[in-house]
């Protein structure tokens, strides 16, 4: 799991950003566009390191954590979790 400011930087600059549901066992690609939106929702309520927890207590809305993978070739990827 990364900290808020790693997140935040990948969320902008990340090859792919990837929304994972359901213990990720959905996941959406994110276009480029849709990032900022995402971003902002989620580290409203971010549980990861350096994150806080705004608005209502679970499970009333999601949390989410974000996780970073780097393929072979080099590129970025950012999961951000969505938990229920």
């Amino acid at each position: 799991m990364v900290s808020v400011r790693v997140a935040r930087r990948l969320a902008i600059s990340a090859d792919l950003m990837v929304l994972g549901r359901g213990g990720s066992t959905q996941l959406e690609d994110v276009p480029t566009e849709h990032r900022a939106a995402v971003w902002e929702k989620a580290s409203r309520r971010y549980e990861g390191p350096g994150g806080k927890v705004e608005g209502p207590e679970w499970p009333e809305e999601p949390l989410y954590r974000a996780f970073k993978f780097v393929s072979e070739d080099g590129r970025n990827l950012l999961l951000i979790d969505e938990s229920c």
